[in-house]
C-alpha cells in the first residue's frame, strides 16, 4: 500500500513530538515501543560522509517514522526519498513528519514489507539505506505490542529479505548502507556477498572507549568484489558520558555541505 506523503493520517496510539539535528528535524513518534535511536543519526551521516554529491533518490527501508529520510532530505543529502515501513501507524506518522518538515511533495511513503517492496513500483535508487530489527524472535520474549516486536526483531521478514530488496532496489552505481550488530556481522556480510553486494566501507561503532563494538555500519555496492575500507572505530561517548566530538557533530546536524549534483561524482 501506498500513501502520500501528505496525507492527513491520524494515529490513534499516543505519540511524542520529538527532534533531530539541533531541531532541524522535527517528527512524531510513538511516545511506547520502537522510538528513534542514536545510530538513525549516526546512520544517515555515514551514508553522506560515503559521498560527495546528494543522492537523487533515497530508500530508507524499514524506516520507522521516517527519521533516516528526513535527515537525508532536510540536510540537503538527498533530493528525494521514499519511506518503506510495514507497521500502518509508523507509516502515517512517516507522512505526517514529511508535511511537517515540508518535504512532503519529495516524501513518498510505501507501507509494505521489504519482501513484498519488489511490487510497488518504486524508482531505482542511489541509496538504500536501511536500521533493520537487530534480533530473532527466538533471541528473547516477544513484546505484547505488535508494533514494539516488529522493530525489535523480524516478524514476517528476515535479514536477507532486507538484503535482497535493498539490492533490488539499487539502481547502477547505487549503493546499500545498512546497520546492524556487531557481533552479527559476519552473517551480514556473507548475505550481502551472495545478493551480489560487496562491502565497501565498514565502520564498527563502540559505546566507549576500550568497549566492545556494538553496531557495525557497512555500505556494499553492485559490482566488483574487493576495495573494502575498515574505517577508524566509532566511539559514541566519551569516559565522562560526553558524546565524542565527532558523534556531537552528526548528532548536531554539523554535516559536510554536499556537492552540487552534476560536479563530481559519487565515489
Amino acid at each position: 500500500m501506498s500513501s502520500a506523503a501528505g496525507g492527513g493520517a491520524r494515529p490513534s496510539q499516543e505519540v511524542t513530538p520529538d527532534a533531530l539535528l539541533a531541531g532541524r528535524v522535527r517528527y512524531t513518534q510513538p511516545a511506547h515501543g520502537y522510538r528513534v535511536a542514536v545510530e538513525a543519526p549516526l546512520l544517515a551521516h555515514f551514508a553522506a560522509l560515503g559521498a560527495r554529491r546528494p543522492f537523487a533518490h533515497a530508500v530508507d527501508l524499514g524506516s520507522g517514522p521516517g527519521a533516516i529520510a528526513l535527515m537525508l532530505l532536510v540536510q540537503g543529502w538527498a533530493v528525494r526519498a521514499t519511506a518503506v515501513e510495514p507497521a500502518p501507524l509508523h507509516a502515517e506518522l512517516a507522512a505526517r513528519n514529511a508535511r511537517d518538515n515540508g518535504v512532503a511533495d519529495r516524501l513518498r511513503v510505501v507501507s509494505t514489507a521489504a519482501a513484498a517492496v519488489s511490487g510497488e513500483g518504486i524508482e531505482p535508487a542511489d541509496l538504500v539505506i536501511t536500521n533493520p530489527p537487530y534480533f530473532e524472535p527466538s533471541d528473547g520474549p516477544v513484546s505484547p505490542t505488535p508494533v514494539r516486536d516488529a522493530a525489535r526483531a523480524f516478524v514476517g521478514s528476515t535479514l536477507g529479505d532486507f538484503v535482497v530488496a535493498g539490492r533490488g532496489l539499487l539502481g547502477r552505481g547505487g549503493r546499500f548502507v545498512v546497520a546492524f550488530p556487531a557481533a552479527r556481522a559476519t552473517e551480514l556480510v556473507e548475505l550481502l556477498v551472495a545478493a551480489g553486494l560487496h562491502p565497501k566501507r565498514l565502520r564498527f561503532v563502540h559505546p566507549r572507549p576500550h568497549r566492545e563494538a556494538q553496531i557495525a555500519f557497512v555500505e556494499a555496492k553492485p559490482g566488483r568484489r574487493g576495495g573494502l575500507t575498515i574505517e577508524p572505530p566509532l566511539c559514541v561517548r566519551l569516559e565522562t558520558d560526553a558524546y565524542a566530538p565527532g558523534v556531537e557533530d552528526a548528532l548536531q546536524g554539523r554535516w559536510p555541505a554536499p556537492s552540487p549534483r552534476g560536479a563530481a561524482p559519487a565515489r
